[in-house]
Formats: C-alpha cells, sequence, structure tokens
C-alpha cells in the first residue's frame, strides 16, 4: 500500500503524539528526570577556564542573609615536559562570617587547590581552613596513601596525621567503625577507604535552566566530597559560574548576575 502524503502527516502525528506523551508521563511521575544531557565534565570545565581572566567574586548566602565571600577559578594544567594540556587546576577561597554559628566577630578563612586530570583522576589536594584561634591544614599528593594532616589552636599543633591515626585504630574497636589507616569512613553498612582518585566525584549535564529569573542555556557541574557532602555549581552558556548550592540552604551567587550591589539589598536576592 502506498504511503500518501496525508498518510505520512497522519504518522507523524501519531508519532509526536506519542513523544509528548512520553515526555509528560516522565516529567509527571518521575521529576527526577530533569531534561537535562549527561555530558563530561571536562567540557563544563572547560569553558570555565576559558574565563580565567575573570574574577568571580561570589556572595555567600544563607536563607538571602549575606555571611560571606568566596572566589573560584579554574585554569588548564599542562605537563611539565611537553606542556600538553593534562586536565584542570582549580584554586578557591573565601571567608564566613562567624553570624553563621551565632559567633559575630569569629570569622573563618577557607583555601582549596587540587589538580585533576580529563579523567577525573585527583592528583592532588590541598584544603586550609583558619578561625581566629585554630587552623586546619589536609594536603594530599598522588602516590601518598593518606593526606598529610596538621590541626593547631592557639599556635600549637594539637592533632595530625599519626595522632589520628592512632585514634582511628582505638576507634576500630566500636562496632561500626575499622580501622583503615586511620581514613575509613564510618557507614551504615561498614566503612569504606577513601583513596585520592576518588576523594571528589564529578559528574556534569547541560540543558535550559533558570538563572536569576530567566530561562537560559547552562551547565551542571555536581561534586561529590568523600562521598558525604555534595554540591552543584551553575554555570552560563559561556562558562561564567552562576551559582553554587551548599549543603545546609548554603549557596555561592554571583552579584552581578543576581543583581546583588551591596549588602543591604541580599536579602532581595532571589
Amino acid at each position: 500500500m502506498a504511503i500518501t502524503p496525508w498518510r505520512l502527516a497522519y504518522l507523524g502525528i501519531i508519532f509526536f503524539w506519542v513523544y509528548m506523551t512520553t515526555q509528560l508521563v516522565k516529567r509527571t511521575y518521575f521529576p527526577s528526570d530533569d531534561g537535562l544531557v549527561a555530558i563530561s565534565p571536562g567540557q563544563v570545565l572547560q569553558r570555565f577556564a576559558q574565563t580565567g581572566d575573570y574574577i568571580n567574586n561570589l556572595v555567600l548566602l544563607r536563607d538571602n542573609q549575606r555571611l560571606g565571600h568566596a572566589s573560584i577559578a579554574a585554569k588548564t594544567w599542562e605537563d611539565e615536559q611537553n606542556h600538553q594540556p593534562k586536565g584542570f587546576a582549580i584554586h578557591a577561597g573565601g571567608m564566613v562570617e562567624g553570624t553563621a554559628w551565632s559567633e559575630p566577630g569569629s570569622n573563618l578563612a577557607w583555601s582549596f587547590a587540587g589538580r585533576v586530570d580529563h579523567a577525573q583522576v585527583w592528583h592532588s589536594l590541598d584544603l586550609r581552613v583558619r578561625s581566629p584561634v585554630s587552623s586546619v591544614v589536609m594536603q594530599w599528593e598522588i602516590g601518598q596513601k593518606e593526606p598529610v594532616l596538621e590541626v593547631r589552636k592557639e599556635g600549637k599543633l594539637v592533632a595530625d596525621t599519626d595522632s589520628l591515626r592512632n585514634q582511628a585504630k582505638m576507634m576500630s574497636l566500636i562496632p561500626g567503625f575499622s580501622g583503615l589507616g586511620g581514613l575509613s569512613l564510618p557507614q551504615a553498612n561498614g566503612s569504606q577507604e577513601v583513596a585520592l582518585d576518588k576523594a571528589i566525584s564529578l559528574t556534569a549535564k547541560s540543558g535550559s535552566l533558570e538563572i536569576a529569573g530567566q530561562l537560559r542555556q547552562a551547565f551542571i557541574l555536581q561534586a561529590g566530597v568523600f562521598g558525604l557532602v555534595e554540591s552543584t555549581l551553575t554555570f552560563t552558556e559561556v562558562g561564567e559560574l552562576a551559582e553554587v548550592a551548599l549543603p545546609g540552604k548554603y549557596r555561592l551567587v554571583d552579584p552581578i548576575i543576581f543583581g546583588i550591589s551591596s549588602a543591604e539589598n541580599a536579602d532581595k536576592a532571589p
């Protein structure tokens, strides 16, 4: 039987109706499908690295209250011998006001530096946190079985990798814990050893998202830290970091994109 133009149009309408019905059912009964397309995290980091000359001064908000600031940047990480792109070097830092934990004036400063290759394998991490009375430093290089930790209070060393390892051995006697070199995480179904290459997991998506009240093409980068803490970074179509959703209803936002010009109007943020 020959397919006439009207039959072809009819089949097209049927297929279109089936497709739209399927999408409607998926969006209604399976809301976890956000309509975004999975992509390589490297694609997002590459766009972000291309905005390296742009300094993003992000505002830290909780319930639209300004509680600090931060800056996050990425650059191409090149091999020292052949100068070929190897991955990305990520640097971040900022300050959290003591008001966040009901101690005005007791501000906390932090910094982060890390290198991840194109296969999403981390080669180094450097995390530093400092308050008026104490400081914590964690450094981890590829090839090391465990990170180098140092905790100081009022300038005096109160804990390091060795002391924490010994403490972990004692904790291993408690049900639910396992002494894995002091670097095991207690979980409901046992313990899991932490490795540098898997310390931070990255997944990415792209699609249309609402940013500051406007629908635009965007990129999402989800980062899971040690399998316990997760944050979501939202980038514009050109690679600008617009927002970082953090645990505890905290978020970092670009004040220009979101129209925040001063502390007084921070409570007007969406």
